[in-house]
């Protein structure tokens, strides 16, 4: 027998709007634009974070770290940069790449393009 259905509740994936800023460099975010698109507060979700991010050419990065109780899924739409590794190794990833990444495994993202 399969569950009762749940309510199903939909977030638009790229609002008009661009994303807010997020510079926060004590936090290890430099030169982008982050937003929540699925999450507790837009559609109720409990167990999985959707999340929008624009970084900046050349400057924009996330510097390793780690997301304890989930993986993450990175998919590049559009330009080029460099996923970094638990080591501090950088692997190309160009538009339309998609990387992911095992909870509790450190990682981070540089934009190398213009």
């Amino acid at each position: 027998m399969f569950p009762a259905p749940r309510e199903t509740r939909t977030a638009p994936c790229f609002p008009r709007a661009p994303a807010p800023p997020f510079h926060d460099p004590a936090r290890g975010f430099h030169h982008i634009r982050a937003r929540w698109i699925i999450d507790g507060e837009s559609v109720g979700s409990e167990q999985v974070v959707v999340g929008q991010s624009s970084f900046a050419a050349g400057t924009g990065s996330h510097e390793l770290h780690l997301h304890p109780n989930a993986g993450e899924f990175f998919h590049l739409i559009q330009g080029s940069g460099v996923h970094i590794d638990a080591t501090g190794g950088e692997v190309p990833v160009g538009t339309g790449d998609i990387t992911y990444v095992p909870k509790g495994e450190l990682h981070g993202f540089r934009n190398t393009g213009d």
